[in-house]
């Protein structure tokens, strides 16, 4: 495994980046739904937290703390999942 140790920085930076988008496309749809008017109180406070909380992940701003605050409101969706077809 030494010979990835050259492209450390790399998959890093690939990882924090597909991370930003699954969470920026998990909080689209919600954000959808408060701009309709159709969202729960759930769905108010997860969007924002997920699209914000995607684009900082990406750019690598805060990521403890924003990890530590993210993971758990995807993980509650995740439990207790929003019927995506009442969103539309």
């Amino acid at each position: 495994m030494d010979f990835m140790k050259q492209y450390k920085d790399e998959t890093y930076a690939l990882l924090r980046i597909v991370s930003g988008f699954l969470f920026i496309f998990h909080g689209i749809p919600k954000m959808s739904a408060i701009c309709a008017g159709t969202a729960n109180w759930m769905t108010m406070i997860a969007g924002p937290i997920e699209v914000i909380g995607g684009l900082m992940i990406m750019v690598g701003l805060i990521m403890m703390k924003l990890t530590i605050t993210c993971v758990p409101v995807l993980a509650s969706f995740w439990i207790h999942p929003i019927d995506i077809l009442k969103l539309f």
